[in-house]
């Protein structure tokens, strides 16, 4: 696995082919451009995880066209969140929840 000290995906030798930086296809979803960067991070080495995105960006987003992504959808996602962190502090960590 490679460290994540000192490392950065805009300092990358191939930086301009970095997917998150290509242009996005008129037809991509969010949930697709995730897909490509997902591969991307792996492909460096990095032990990447799907789970926060598909947990809690994508059930909002994922669909949707990143022209399409409104401040109101980003708010949802951040309320979202904002609860799921509330009922944790509530109920304390433990098997099936959050963190």
């Amino acid at each position: 696995m490679k460290s994540l000290v000192g490392t950065h995906p805009g300092s990358d030798t191939d930086a301009g082919r970095h997917p998150a930086n290509a242009p996005l296809e008129p037809l991509d979803t969010c949930d697709e451009w995730f897909d490509r960067f997902h591969e991307y991070r792996l492909g460096l080495g990095y032990q990447a995880s799907r789970y926060a995105w598909d947990a809690w960006i994508s059930p909002f987003i994922g669909t949707k066209r990143w022209v399409e992504v409104t401040p109101a959808d980003t708010e949802r996602i951040r309320d979202n969140l904002d609860r799921a962190m509330s009922e944790r502090r509530a109920r304390g960590p433990g098997m099936r929840r959050l963190l």
